[in-house]
């Protein structure tokens, strides 16, 4: 586990900020006024994907954050299709062919199988 150069104090790996001009670890208090050189193009908040409590989230997280979201987002798609073709998919309303009443309910279902391989595979994500 690394500890800050400039006070020793133990930092988890996500939180350790290595200065890329001397390769030492810092702390965020000691990281911008070490004595390397001035840190300001070093700066780790531009690229920084902190939550509000200031913990780093890992490509991987977010990875699996947008899974769900997106999944969501599917299944909610799929869902509102077939409620907008409910009544030409079962009652085949207007005169409307069996065909077009298949490729109604086709679409839903594949909205539906997405969402689903995409919230699956966030999971799997999400636990490896």
């Amino acid at each position: 586990m690394p500890t800050c150069d400039a006070c020793g104090e133990e930092l988890s790996t996500t939180s350790a900020l290595t200065c890329s001009k001397c390769g030492q670890d810092y702390c965020r208090s000691h990281y911008h006024d070490h004595d390397c050189s001035p840190a300001d193009d070093d700066d780790p908040d531009e690229s920084d994907t902190s939550t509000s409590d200031g913990d780093r989230q890992s490509p991987r997280e977010i990875a699996v954050v947008l899974g769900y979201a997106l999944g969501i987002v599917l299944g909610l798609g799929g869902l509102r299709y077939f409620l907008d073709h409910f009544e030409l998919i079962f009652y085949g309303s207007r005169g409307v062919d069996a065909l077009q009443a298949l490729v109604s309910l086709g679409i839903a279902a594949s909205f539906f199988s997405f969402a689903t391989f995409v919230l699956v595979g966030s999971y799997i994500l999400s636990r490896g």
